[in-house]
């Protein structure tokens, strides 16, 4: 309704950071009152950042040797399934799919001519962790 002021109102924010510990860093420093109003903070779940560079390395050189061409890791905040398993499988990769943006929202897109580059990235790491002798 116009001109109401709600008693309670909600925010829900996603955070992303390469570490838990920038994650508990912001969350603690959320003030628990802001003029009168009562803030209430509370983390719904945290995915830890893939720290996965240095343990990939050795499969993502092989990769690159079977491709023809660099296959390069990056670090990311992390929100993905592999995120949780890269604490305990040390060479876990992420970030094999198509190229896009927007992800997970009605805009959401992806670029089809990242499909098939992207494909052969993909078949290159797979053939590197199975120790094929091509792809």
């Amino acid at each position: 309704a116009l001109n109401v002021v709600p008693a309670t109102g909600e925010l829900i924010c996603d955070l992303r950071a390469n570490s838990l510990a920038a994650i508990e860093t912001a969350m603690a420093s959320i003030p628990v009152e802001i003029a009168g109003a009562e803030l209430h903070a509370e983390a719904l779940r945290l995915w830890p950042g893939m720290q996965a560079t240095e343990a990939t390395a050795p499969l993502l050189g092989r990769a690159s040797e079977l491709l023809g061409e660099p296959v390069v890791a990056h670090g990311r905040g992390g929100a993905s399934d592999a995120s949780h398993i890269a604490t305990s499988v040390p060479c876990t990769v992420d970030g094999l799919g198509p190229r896009g943006g927007d992800a997970h929202h009605p805009d959401e897109f992806l670029l089809v001519e990242s499909l098939r580059p992207r494909a052969a990235v993909a078949l290159a790491v797979a053939a590197a962790a199975l120790g094929l002798e091509g792809i």
